[in-house]
């Protein structure tokens, strides 16, 4: 029972990689940095700000609660997801076979199978790669991604224009210490985010997350429709049905359980 366990975690644990790294981006912002724009990235990113609700909506935002349904090749999946500020993460996607259980707690992580009969399987700590991931996932979920960037990325250069399915949109590569850099997309009419292009790791091959259906949730706009494409093809496709932003959440739900 123990190796199904584990088993059935490795199973899923990269398909659910996909599905987070960076995937809720969508706000961003540093300041005093070259741009190839005719305005400044300083003009691009406060317009993206005002646009992503502004910044004391953005301040009261200190957790969220996601549900959504994720489908790629073989199927769609349920999918919520718990987040809080202080890096804390926890995604629980929902097969056939059971639910899936990832979770970080800011400093380290764990996850667990639970079967469809509401039987619990061991929990497992997450491997070095797993929590890194986790980590580097969960800066991303919250207002702590616009309003506390300078603690995390250490570059941002301006590329010019491009056009992103039909739209006009200022290019802006984003580089972090220790992992590939990241292009975003700021369309140039709304000032929105509509798409990134990324990858897991320097030998990887790169992805683009796609963002659309923009709607706004007490007074924060976010995407509710999120793709992933690999090579061209469509890998992930993410479609939200409620977004909950909170004060808070209950940190227990983030800790390793002992039952």
């Amino acid at each position: 029972m123990r190796g199904t366990s584990r088993a059935f975690l490795r199973a899923v644990h990269l398909n659910v990689r996909q599905l987070f790294v960076k995937r809720f981006v969508f706000l961003f912002g540093l300041f005093g940095c070259v741009s190839a724009f005719s305005q400044s990235i300083e003009e691009v990113l406060a317009r993206h700000l005002e646009a992503a609700g502004g910044a004391e909506r953005l301040k009261a935002v200190r957790a969220s609660i996601t549900e959504s349904v994720i489908t790629n090749d073989v199927a769609a999946r349920p999918c919520i997801e718990y987040a809080k500020s202080g890096q804390k993460l926890r995604i629980e996607m929902t097969f056939p076979t059971g639910t899936v259980i990832f979770c970080y707690n800011g400093t380290s992580g764990w996850k667990r199978a639970v079967m469809p009969n509401g039987e619990k399987r061991e929990v497992v700590p997450l491997s070095e790669r797993e929590a890194r991931d986790m980590a580097q996932d969960s800066r991303f979920t919250l207002s702590d991604s616009l309003l506390e960037y300078r603690k995390h990325m250490d570059h941002l250069k301006g590329l010019g224009h491009e056009e992103i399915a039909g739209h006009d949109a200022f290019a802006i590569e984003v580089s972090d210490e220790g992992v590939p850099p990241i292009k975003k997309y700021i369309d140039t009419k709304t000032y929105l985010e509509i798409a990134e292009d990324t990858q897991d790791s320097p030998n990887s091959l790169p992805y683009r997350v796609v963002k659309e259906d923009f709607r706004s949730v007490d007074g924060v706009t976010t995407p509710f429709h999120i793709m992933s494409y690999k090579n061209g093809r469509l890998v992930i496709d993410k479609k939200i049905g409620k977004i909950t932003f909170l004060p808070t959440l209950d940190d227990r739900i983030f800790e390793t359980p002992h039952d």
